[in-house]
């Protein structure tokens, strides 16, 4: 959250309800206690304002395929520190 910084477990729950609440679908008596921690809040607003413009652009984004190996190195980068057993998928 760059220079602006959380200032309470508002905050939190902001962070943690941010989709259900931009989508209208936070409970009605949660909503109005969300916008005003968003007026009273730069962080949660700065927030707010990059999750929304996040939505609004990434349906612009085009569909690249990954690079050669990438799957691979994934993979086998998880298995090493998960300690998991991936399958590779081509």
């Amino acid at each position: 959250m760059d220079a602006v910084e959380k200032t309470s477990s508002t905050c939190d729950e902001l962070a943690e309800l941010l989709g259900e609440y931009v989508d209208g679908e936070l409970p009605v008596s949660m909503q109005s206690g969300f916008s005003q921690h968003l007026q009273n809040c730069p962080a949660c607003r700065r927030l707010h304002s990059d999750y929304k413009r996040t939505i609004q652009i990434a349906p612009l984004l085009k569909n690249r395929p990954m690079p050669e190996g990438a799957k691979e190195r994934l993979a086998e980068g998880l298995n090493r520190r998960l300690g998991l057993n991936l399958a590779f998928f081509k």
